[in-house]
């Protein structure tokens, strides 16, 4: 049985979820948990304050996962579907990356920039979903979760 963990972050709470997959069954979920998050102007001490309240909120409801999914808030995050002519991955790749700094309305080389491909359409190209997230952004959440002794395989974008 395979254990699951994300870390959903908004801007006022953060919710935790942890669920178990068997082969052919639905997953169950096995602890779902919800709290407020502190909120600092200050950015050490935003990250600080609120990796140690993850991390005691981990322990109290005896949550043992090391690698997680993060999940950040959507207005952080610059998306769009595209075309790109390409069905090959390593050219996908670089196109997306390129596509996406035409989106971001500044500081373009300092966001992160992932992709999904939707659909390949032959000689049409792939349609691709892009998402971008400013790096500042996105190494907040990541050292909060660092900071509470967790190890995160992937970030997210809420879809609300």
């Amino acid at each position: 049985m395979a254990s699951v963990t994300a870390i959903e972050f908004t801007d006022l709470e953060c919710k935790i979820l942890q669920a178990e997959r068997s082969k052919g069954k639905k997953p169950v979920v096995r602890t779902l948990v919800a709290f407020p998050l502190p909120r600092h102007e200050d950015l050490a001490e935003r990250v600080a304050a609120r990796s140690q309240l993850l991390k005691d909120v981990l322990k109290k409801h005896r949550i043992t996962a090391q690698n997680v999914s993060v999940i950040i808030p959507k207005h952080y995050v610059v998306s769009r579907k595209v075309t790109l002519p390409s069905t090959v991955d390593e050219e996908l790749a670089g196109m997306a990356r390129f596509e996406a700094e035409r989106h971001i309305p500044f500081n373009a080389e300092r966001h992160v920039v992932g992709h999904h491909v939707l659909s390949r359409q032959g000689v049409q190209g792939s349609e691709v979903l892009l998402a971008a997230v400013d790096l500042p952004v996105a190494k907040e959440y990541l050292d909060v979760c660092l900071g509470a002794g967790l190890s995160v395989d992937n970030i997210d974008v809420s879809t609300f």
